[in-house]
């Protein structure tokens, strides 16, 4: 995406990351600090849904932040040519 915007995509996949390095540690702590294990099944069963939620959380707001560099409607090309740039 950040190719396509002509932007820096160097900055954008270190930003991407380190973004998703830090919002996974935080949802994956603020979980872990809730949860009190009562058995071993409990605990796979919460171990297997944490991490889903944590890239659930990644995926929106990674999302989110980068609609800017989404292509918009207007961007697409029309059937006489191509769009506006």
């Amino acid at each position: 995406m950040a190719r396509r915007a002509d932007r820096a995509w160097l900055g954008w996949a270190l930003g991407g990351g380190i973004f998703g390095l830090a919002a996974s540690t935080v949802v994956l702590g603020v979980l872990h600090a809730q949860f009190l294990p009562v058995s071993q099944a409990a605990y796979v069963h919460f171990r297997i849904r944490s991490f889903l939620e944590a890239f659930l959380v990644v995926l929106v707001f990674g999302w989110l932040l980068t609609l800017s560099v989404h292509r918009r409607g207007d961007n697409c090309p029309t059937e006489g040519g191509e769009g506006p740039r």
